[in-house]
């Protein structure tokens, strides 16, 4: 069980096997065809689809607006609430999933392909793949005997996912505070999800961190016009400082 724990953030990756060429060379499996939108996905689903996104060309891409990539993002995906040991192997299997979708997509950038709009949105299912991996890991640690709670090996892990907690927490910071690169539609989605998510997440994170951010959160705030964005942005600031003690 302790081993789940010490996975850690974005940890997990596609098993592989080893075997000769001419194993490798026959067990060549086919491109997995895109997944359908119209159910919950899990691991599995994402790992599909960061395999056929890796064969296939960038215009074939779930983009932005799309039922496919709006399935990508779905907040149902995390809405996991079943077994607390089950719960947390299948969110941090998600997480590694997702996060090999947007290494694809992050690619396309590369490319010289504009994928603001699918790299905000994926990277909102992050911030909520987060809320559900504290929440999970909260119920398995509550199931557990004091001993194991106590235990370096699980003290460590935490402070590791609170480490990873605060990049992304910062991460979407810059993403918010650089709001003109990106479609106005696109970041104002994401900016509401900042403001579900950060009160559950900043008090996660150590009171320099939760400080900083709320900081960073009241500057961008003040410069902001009046409008949508503004009010999402002030949303994060004043939930995420009534949700500190």
């Amino acid at each position: 069980m302790r081993a789940l724990l010490l996975l850690g953030l974005l940890s997990l990756s596609p098993a592989t096997r080893a075997g000769g060429p001419e194993v490798a060379a026959a067990a060549q499996p086919a491109v997995p065809e895109w997944p359908s939108p119209n159910r919950v996905w899990n691991a599995a689903d994402y790992q599909a689809v960061a395999a056929r996104m890796a064969a296939v060309p960038l215009d074939e891409w779930p983009r932005a607006g799309s039922p496919l990539f709006d399935r990508l993002c779905a907040a149902e995906n995390v809405a996991m609430r079943i077994d607390p040991m089950l719960d947390l192997s299948r969110v941090l299997e998600l997480g590694g999933a997702s996060v090999e979708v947007l290494k694809q997509y992050i690619a396309g950038v590369m490319k010289g392909v504009d994928m603001g709009p699918e790299i905000l949105g994926l990277t909102g299912f992050q911030m909520r793949w987060a809320v559900a991996q504290w929440e999970t890991m909260d119920a398995f640690l509550a199931a557990q005997p004091p001993e194991f709670r106590e235990d370096e090996g699980t003290k460590q892990a935490l402070v590791q996912t609170r480490t990873g907690t605060a990049t992304m927490i910062s991460g979407g910071m810059t993403q918010l505070e650089n709001h003109a690169s990106f479609e106005p539609g696109a970041m104002l989605g994401f900016a509401r999800i900042m403001a579900e998510v950060t009160p559950v997440l900043l008090p996660r994170l150590d009171a320099t961190t939760q400080q900083e951010t709320l900081r960073r959160l009241d500057a961008l705030q003040a410069g902001l016009p009046d409008g949508p964005l503004k009010s999402a942005v002030g949303d994060a600031a004043r939930d995420g400082r009534a949700a500190l003690p």
